[in-house]
């Protein structure tokens, strides 16, 4: 029955690319998926068998492609201006939410934290949100209304985001902006952004770059040396 059920897994993930939070078969295969780590292997080892990984990431489920698979990275065709929005909405949101949640850490029973992610203890909670028409006028002297309309478009198709624009003027962010984005690869590389940019804290990097400013070139180890 396990075995069956992880290849079921494996072949649900391997098409939807990631698990839905508002479809209640998908909420109870991550809930499986979570409460279960011979499962959870068992699914891992599978998708790790045609060449990708199965990823978790604050309670998110979702596969991205292997080492094996490295060149084959933006199979999803996105293009600069889709990445220069994807840095700036998982800072926002992504990265806000974690920051927040290691700050949190010490405060909070073991595990407590995750636990909610996961299964809700409160379900007044809202997620993490931004206003959409602050991201269209952050982007508005950089890109045209019609260019932004279709990128949010792809990005939400992907699965990188959810948004209601019209009742609630809101992005939220979704399974693939957790999943198919390396928090730890991205966190070193804004905390390098920043630096570059000589900018206060990661945010108003991001913003400097999504507003169109160039990032200056990394310095040479000549110049970075204090001798």
């Amino acid at each position: 029955m396990t075995t069956d059920r992880a290849e079921q897994i494996a072949a649900l993930l391997l098409a939807e690319g990631s698990l839905r939070h508002d479809d209640d078969d998908h909420a109870e295969i991550r809930k499986d998926l979570l409460g279960n780590a011979e499962l959870f292997l068992d699914v891992a080892r599978r998708l790790a068998d045609v060449g990708y990984e199965l990823v978790e990431n604050l309670g998110h489920v979702g596969v991205r492609l292997g080492s094996r698979h490295a060149g084959r990275h933006n199979r999803l065709g996105l293009h600069a201006g889709h990445i220069r929005l994807l840095v700036y909405l998982w800072t926002h949101l992504v990265y806000r939410e974690w920051t927040d949640l290691r700050r949190d850490r010490t405060s909070a029973p073991p595990g407590a934290e995750q636990a909610a992610l996961i299964f809700g203890d409160d379900p007044a909670d809202e997620p993490l949100s931004i206003a959409y028409s602050h991201v269209r006028a952050e982007l508005s002297e950089v890109m045209s209304e019609s260019h932004f309309t279709g990128i949010m478009r792809a990005l939400r198709r992907h699965r990188f985001i959810r948004y209601d624009r019209s009742k609630r003027d809101r992005i939220w962010a979704d399974a693939a902006l957790y999943t198919l984005v390396d928090m730890r690869r991205m966190e070193d590389f804004l905390v390098d952004l920043a630096r570059r940019m000589g900018a206060g804290d990661i945010p108003d990097a991001v913003r400097l770059v999504t507003r169109g400013a160039a990032i200056p070139p990394t310095p040479s180890d000549d110049e970075e040396s204090p001798a």
